[in-house]
């Protein structure tokens, strides 16, 4: 029993002791006395082959030590050690250059290059280790000969891409990065939208849709491919070409429309109209009233008409005309209740400033006031609106009394201010037009 007790302990002493000398080595290492450091990393390498940090950390403190040739002869060991030893030649090319041999240096990275084998890992660990250095040039004929001889077009097209964009040759990175695209994956389509947001220049974007369209000829099921064509259009705000795509992808999908709906009403914020409505239109013509943007496009027809005509300033009565049969089409479709207060507010906007049809306006606004549920917020707005139409009307107490309605429900809030400001101009302009102290029938 003392024995098998003596016996456990002493694996545990061996094993912590183990355990302690790659602490202790790179303890030594830090406090710069690079040859006990050397020393335990070569132990540690010995005890365990595999580890390449125990043979890089052993190499360091050689070069440290100046010590080439040690290093130089350790390496060459390795080297016949290994089964793949493509990554240690190009450590030698390191160790060469240290030394000022670049013609050595060279040869030993042309050797790593050509002596890659069809294994994954060492390609990429070839191709990382000339990266770190900077050499772009041998990273990119690592990874492109690791291309050829795995036959992959996806694994090493990351790497080749940002080699390519250090490199500066756009049409290259490009051409890596759509690679990726190869997977229909929405995880490489994300990564290779940012890339292109990142660095592409908004010149570059002509080169981008060229590829695309090559590659959507060569794969039309591709729909990555089909959706970052759209999406090259967006960057150029060229809606109308981004809408194109968008259709065809919402076909090949048979999707609800709801990417044609979003890029509507991105086009509409940026004023670009025509082609939000045509966007909107598609929704309604083609998905119908079970689209869930159905009533929202109907909506957003009506409010781009209406901008176009509000800041363009250029119409015509047929144009103004045209739109209010389309607010009283969709109020006859969807009822004048609460959820449709906002189309009214519009139509009678509509009606009161471009059709100079106030009576109609206040027509429409009035049946409002006693819609249940409606928010006070909502309400606040449709009295500060009949209020301006009762102005314009003549009707200066029914105006002034709907703004003091406004003021008392809503004092501290911006709408309650709005109404405020109105009556008080309003009192202002009674008292200069019949006097402080006069009783009128106006």
């Amino acid at each position: 029993m003392i024995k098998r007790i003596l016996l456990i302990f002493g694996c545990l002493y061996a094993l912590e002791c183990l355990a302690q000398d790659p602490r202790l080595a790179q303890q030594y290492f830090d406090e710069g006395e690079y040859e006990k450091s050397a020393d335990l990393y070569a132990k540690l390498h010995e005890q365990s082959p595999e580890n390449d940090y125990f043979f890089t950390q052993f190499l360091e403190c050689k070069i440290q030590l100046q010590d080439y040739d040690a290093a130089e002869s350790a390496l060459k060991k390795e080297i016949k050690r290994v089964k793949y030893p493509s990554p240690l030649y190009v450590v030698m090319g390191f160790l060469y250059e240290k030394q000022n041999k670049n013609k050595e240096a060279e040869e030993q990275y042309v050797k790593a290059i050509e002596k890659l084998p069809k294994d994954q890992f060492t390609i990429t660990k070839v191709g990382a280790n000339f990266m770190n250095a900077n050499k772009i040039d041998f990273g990119i004929q690592t990874y492109e000969k690791g291309y050829e001889l795995l036959d992959d077009k996806i694994f090493f097209s990351q790497y080749l891409a940002d080699l390519y964009n250090r490199k500066g040759d756009v049409q290259k990175f490009i051409f890596y990065n759509l690679n990726t695209l190869t997977a229909n994956n929405m995880n490489t389509f994300e990564n290779c939208k940012s890339n292109f947001q990142r660095y592409l220049k908004a010149e570059d974007y002509t080169l981008l849709q060229t590829q695309l369209f090559e590659r959507i000829q060569e794969s039309p099921l591709n729909e990555s491919l089909v959706e970052m064509l759209a999406w090259s259009f967006l960057q150029k705000k060229d809606y109308k070409s981004a809408l194109r795509q968008l259709k065809a992808l919402d076909k090949q999908r048979n999707e609800l429309g709801d990417r044609i709906y979003n890029l509507g009403v991105i086009a509409a914020n940026d004023k670009d109209y025509p082609a939000a409505i045509e966007s909107f239109e598609y929704i309604i013509n083609t998905k119908g009233p079970n689209a869930p943007s159905y009533i929202e496009s109907k909506r957003m027809i009506m409010d781009s008409k209406k901008k176009m005509i509000v800041e363009d300033y250029i119409y015509t009565k047929e144009e103004l005309l045209s739109l209010e049969n389309e607010y009283e089409s969709f109020l006859n479709e969807f009822g004048r209740n609460t959820q449709t207060i906002p189309i009214i507010q519009e139509q009678a906007d509509l009606e009161a400033y471009y059709l100079n049809n106030i009576d109609k306006a206040i027509n429409l606004l009035t049946p409002c006031l006693q819609f249940q549920a409606t928010g006070k917020a909502r309400l606040a707005a449709v009295k500060v609106s009949l209020a301006d139409y009762y102005l314009i009307s003549g009707e200066r107490w029914e105006a002034s009394l709907l703004y003091s309605q406004v003021d008392k429900d809503h004092g501290e809030d911006l709408i309650g201010q709005e109404a405020r400001f109105k009556n008080a101009k309003l009192s202002y302009f009674l008292e200069i037009l019949i006097g402080p102290n006069r009783s009128s029938t106006y």
